[in-house]
């Protein structure tokens, strides 16, 4: 009994201790549940901290911004702008973004573009074709570009034709908050019906933008606004009575026997004594900003005067006419500068079609971006552009390389660029001071520039003198390309009565590349407020040169050739082509004097004036 007791007993107890280890066991696996649960909990807040820091950098990263062109914004206007106040929130403003380019693309660019305009390069004239540009310059982030400016409000985008540009209109509101800056409007001092809107302060972008852009146009530079020089020449009865005027030629009513005519250009650059009037395969083109119009009655008035057919522009592109062309005196300030253009372009070039691009502000990366849209069949393939400024008022060195790659897209096309000098011999727009004021775009290595001349005896037709407001000079930004070196340090080197070398810089591409008659002395004749008047300036001498280059491109394309192209190896490799001129400086009236002309090559007139016989001879 005892001993079935003791085991009874064995049994309970064992039951027990199982029992208890059972518990054990549970509460450990309790215990267990709540530790995994903590470590999950703690794994679950080191997630989530991570995930925060994550968002917070990501957050931070986007709103990082970087300045672009900083320190180039005239807070309180220039000398011929005055500032007048905020912008209106909802005006519009029209900009253009400029994307990067990798070093490959512009060193092939300007490679191809100087290979296929050397006449001594065995791929002279094998130009590239609009689509080929685009296949050599897009760039793969140009959407990325085009959502920023979408969802940030651009009332329209337009991406170039070559996919490295874009094109938008915002209003202030909304570029405002794009570009972190602020908006004011400026008025010109001299022509007070023109405003525009400008930065006075740095603009940014958001820092991953940054990586794929070179720059925001439209938005800190302003533009030089062009005026026709109205010339009051002296009484005919002063100036004719002791010469013979046997050798002027009079071929347009109204405009005496002081004024340069078509006829006078005819002769003194050995024009045919016909104007062109056949089926043209060449083709030209003008370029107007800032308000610049244009009028059939003035140009029929120019034409019946001086004995041309009745001429028009062929194909104008936004040029419309205008009503306040006619009116006189204002019609100078309205249209003086177009119509000098026109007439004289139509009046040399003859029938070969005319294209006259308009764009409401001058802005050169906007015109480009026009002229690159044009196909290879409609395409002028001549241009002349009578407006610049000094490299001192551009927005600095990224704007200026960024207008060198367009000219360069355009000119390895097979498209020639002509730029006027400007009219401030010497001094710039920016007047005296210790160092000259060289032009832009007229400094750029990759467009030719056209000087100013006057005749060495005033109203006789014969040789040619420096025109001393004649725009000339050596770039402070570029050096000197290789198509010009030789005669450039020649130059330098053996020229007599040079300014100081302080003024300038002896290191820089020197220009004009060529020249022709722009003076005071025998200003142009041209129709402008329903009458004939006089006109002076480089803004006569480019498009009067590029008239000449378009009846070259047709002798070429009219026997099966192609066209010139970018100009400057075929002009420095044949310049006895050209008249050279001797005489004369271009000080623009200044105290430290002005580049003299010398034979060969000067910084005053370039290679010389046109001679379009010994020109034709050299084709």
């Amino acid at each position: 009994c005892c001993i079935r007791r003791e085991r009874g007993q064995r049994r309970i107890l064992k039951k027990k201790v199982q029992y208890i280890h059972h518990i054990i066991i549970y509460i450990r696996f309790l215990i267990y549940i709540r530790l995994e649960k903590k470590k999950k909990r703690e794994k679950m807040k080191t997630i989530l901290f991570i995930l925060l820091a994550i968002i917070s950098i990501a957050f931070a990263h986007a709103n990082i911004r970087v300045n672009m062109e900083p320190g180039t914004a005239f807070p309180t206007g220039t000398k011929s702008w005055n500032k007048r106040g905020p912008s209106k929130p909802n005006s519009m403003i029209n900009i253009i973004v400029m994307l990067q380019h990798t070093k490959e693309q512009t060193n092939k660019l300007e490679e191809i573009f100087y290979a296929v305009s050397d006449p001594k390069n065995i791929n002279y004239g094998n130009h590239l074709s609009q689509n080929q540009v685009t296949e050599l310059m897009q760039h793969k982030d140009i959407n990325v570009v085009v959502d920023w400016l979408k969802t940030n409000g651009a009332k329209r985008v337009d991406v170039g034709v070559h996919k490295d540009s874009v094109e938008a209109d915002f209003t202030i509101k909304a570029a405002e908050s794009l570009l972190q800056t602020k908006f004011y409007t400026f008025q010109h001092k001299k022509h007070t019906d023109i405003e525009i809107q400008r930065a006075i302060a740095d603009y940014s972008v958001p820092a991953h933008i940054s990586k794929i852009i070179r720059l925001v146009g439209n938005v800190v530079r302003f533009p030089s606004i062009n005026t026709a020089r109205v010339v009051d020449v002296p009484e005919e009865e002063e100036t004719t009575k002791d010469r013979n005027l046997g050798d002027w030629v009079q071929d347009c009513k109204a405009c005496g026997t002081t004024k340069v005519t078509p006829g006078v250009i005819r002769k003194r650059y050995s024009l045919p004594s016909q104007i062109f009037n056949g089926n043209a395969s060449s083709s030209l083109a003008v370029a107007e900003f800032q308000g610049q119009s244009w009028d059939q009655a003035d140009l029929t008035k120019f034409a019946t005067s001086c004995n041309l057919p009745n001429f028009t522009v062929d194909h104008p592109i936004n040029a419309k006419q205008s009503a306040s062309c006619k009116i006189p005196i204002l019609g100078v300030q309205f249209c003086g500068e177009a119509l000098l253009d026109i007439e004289y372009a139509k009046a040399i070039a003859g029938s070969i079609p005319l294209t006259n691009i308009y764009l409401a502000q001058f802005s050169l990366l906007n015109w480009a971006k026009q002229v690159e849209a044009m196909s290879d069949e409609t395409v002028p393939l001549v241009h002349s552009v009578s407006y610049g400024n000094d490299e001192a008022q551009q927005t600095g060195v990224p704007y200026m390389d960024s207008c060198n790659t367009e000219f360069q897209k355009i000119g390895v096309r097979g498209i020639s660029i002509l730029f006027a000098s400007g009219d401030q011999g010497v001094l710039g727009r920016e007047g005296g001071g210790a160092h000259f004021h060289p032009d832009f775009p007229g400094a750029s290595p990759f467009i030719t520039t056209v000087g100013g001349t006057d005749f060495a005896t005033m109203s006789t037709i014969g040789d040619e003198k420096a025109w001393v407001d004649g725009g000339g000079g050596f770039s402070d930004t570029f050096g000197i390309p290789s198509y010009q070196k030789d005669v450039v340090e020649n130059y330098i080197k053996t020229a007599q009565g040079l300014p100081k070398q302080t003024y300038w810089n002896a290191t820089g591409r020197g220009y004009p590349d060529i020249a022709a008659l722009a003076g005071q002395q025998n200003p142009y004749c041209i129709g402008v407020g329903s009458i004939l008047q006089g006109i002076a300036g480089t803004s006569a001498a480019s498009p009067t040169a590029a008239a000449i280059f378009a009846l070259l491109n047709e002798e070429r394309l009219s026997k099966g050739g192609k066209p010139l192209g970018f100009l400057n190896p075929w002009i420095y490799q044949n310049a006895d082509a050209f008249n050279d001129v001797t005489q004369g400086s271009n000080s623009g009236g200044g105290p430290h004097g002005g580049f003299p002309a010398v034979k060969g090559w000067d910084a005053s007139t370039g290679v010389g004036t046109p001679n379009y016989a010994k020109m034709v001879e050299k084709l």
